[in-house]
């Protein structure tokens, strides 16, 4: 049950982040339109921004739309946490894809769609992977959103049970231990799986 309510909100929480980063990305990187600088720097601004200082009106605002003890809402706060990052490394990758090859695939008939799927996320995988890798590591091992959003126990995550294990069993090493072995997995396991296609991502795009 901890490692299914990890994985369905590390899931949807990575679908969107790459769904929203790739589209917010390629407009700021690629297209022109007005205040297309200043709202991309308004998303960087917000990195500045401690994710402890937000977290009160965001518990209080969550907690009035009835978001509390629930996936949307730890989903919610990562996207908000997150996508200015996402944001800033994808639109310095696609800002590095040559303009000549959006518009040959502009040329032979691509909209903007088809020039997303066919152009701009086989050039930016490296983005994407280095996205998918990073950001499920840090989900899957933070303590601090679940545990001050989700105080149901059957929603609780992975390291919100560790922490409760480690609290509990404190003279008992081997138990922290085997708990500490099954909670680094998954996270070995995404890394293991997608860290080969870092590499490929960086040239996959532009020769093919």
């Amino acid at each position: 049950m901890l490692f299914r309510n990890t994985l369905i909100i590390c899931a949807a929480t990575l679908v969107l982040l790459i769904l929203l980063g790739v589209l917010a990305s390629y407009s700021f990187a690629k297209l022109r339109f007005r205040w297309s600088q200043g709202a991309y720097l308004a998303i960087v601004i917000t990195l500045f921004i401690p994710a402890q200082v937000t977290m009160i009106p965001m518990y209080v605002l969550f907690s009035r739309a009835g978001l509390n003890n629930t996936y949307w809402g730890v989903v919610l706060a990562y996207l908000a946490q997150f996508i200015p990052e996402v944001v800033m490394l994808m639109t310095a990758n696609f800002r590095a894809i040559p303009n000549e090859i959006i518009e040959a695939s502009e040329i032979d008939g691509c909209g903007y769609w088809q020039t997303i799927r066919h152009v701009i996320v086989p050039t930016g995988r490296a983005a994407i992977f280095l996205t998918v890798i990073f950001y499920f590591i840090v989900m899957w091992n933070d303590l601090f959103i679940p545990m001050v959003l989700l105080q149901k126990m059957d929603l609780r995550t992975v390291m919100v049970a560790l922490a409760s294990l480690i609290a509990r069993y404190t003279g008992d090493p081997p138990y922290q231990f085997a708990g500490l072995l099954l909670s680094a997995i998954p996270a070995l396991v995404v890394y293991v799986v997608f860290q080969q296609y870092i590499i490929k991502g960086l040239t996959a795009g532009a020769i093919k």
